[in-house]
């Protein structure tokens, strides 16, 4: 956005907001639904471990690169970044080869809901590991299985431990790690935990018929 007769300036806010969504719900209100479902195994299977596995090979070839002086030398988080950036590719060429060869529409499915799929997992994967960038925030996620696994090791309560260490950490994140990776932190850790009780919902749900109580 233009800021005062200034420079133009990428508005992240104003982009995820406004220009993102119409973009991904176009993509997905137009997709053959039963084509898609009938190839969903291999369209998820391309679309998240395809992007993992794209980055990890451009982020080590760049990294490797730099190393040896190929090119502008990057840490290997930065070059695992700018993997996850160049992965979310668009299947534009693609599709409209595929309409004029006129390909069966599991395959054309299959490419249209992996580049659906693929745009929204490269952008979650980029800006995580944006956030890792900042190493003391990145560094307090290990903490909370450090702590139960070290606890449960001395045979003692994994839980207390846990939260334990979430009263310890939150003193010291506070006083001695800036504004934004505190923010950072309260923030990942608030998604982590809607993550995780969904899936205790959903695995209880699914668990419940297998329970000794089920037949009662």
């Amino acid at each position: 956005m233009m800021d005062d007769g200034g420079p133009l300036e990428f508005d992240e806010d104003f982009f995820m907001t406004w220009l993102l969504p119409p973009i991904i719900f176009e993509a997905a209100f137009n997709l053959n639904v039963d084509a898609f479902q009938a190839s969903l195994f291999p369209t998820l299977l391309f679309a998240f471990l395809g992007l993992l596995c794209s980055t990890s090979v451009i982020g080590t070839l760049l990294y490797t690169a730099g190393q040896v002086g190929l090119c502008y030398p990057l840490s290997l988080l930065a070059s695992l970044t700018f993997g996850s950036l160049v992965s979310a590719t668009d299947p534009v060429a693609v599709l409209a080869t595929f309409n004029k060869l006129g390909v069966k529409q599991h395959v054309f499915a299959m490419v249209f809901g992996e580049s659906i799929l693929n745009d929204a997992a490269a952008l979650v994967l980029t800006k995580t590991l944006l956030t890792f960038h900042d190493a003391p925030a990145a560094l307090s996620f290990t903490f909370p299985w450090a702590s139960y696994f070290l606890a449960e090791a001395k045979g003692l309560s994994g839980v207390v431990a846990i939260a334990f260490c979430g009263i310890v950490m939150a003193i010291y994140t506070r006083n001695n790690l800036s504004d934004g990776a505190v923010a950072l932190m309260v923030g990942l850790y608030k998604v982590l935990a809607f993550v995780a009780e969904q899936s205790v919902f959903v695995y209880l749900g699914m668990a419940l018929p297998l329970l000794p109580i089920a037949g009662m």
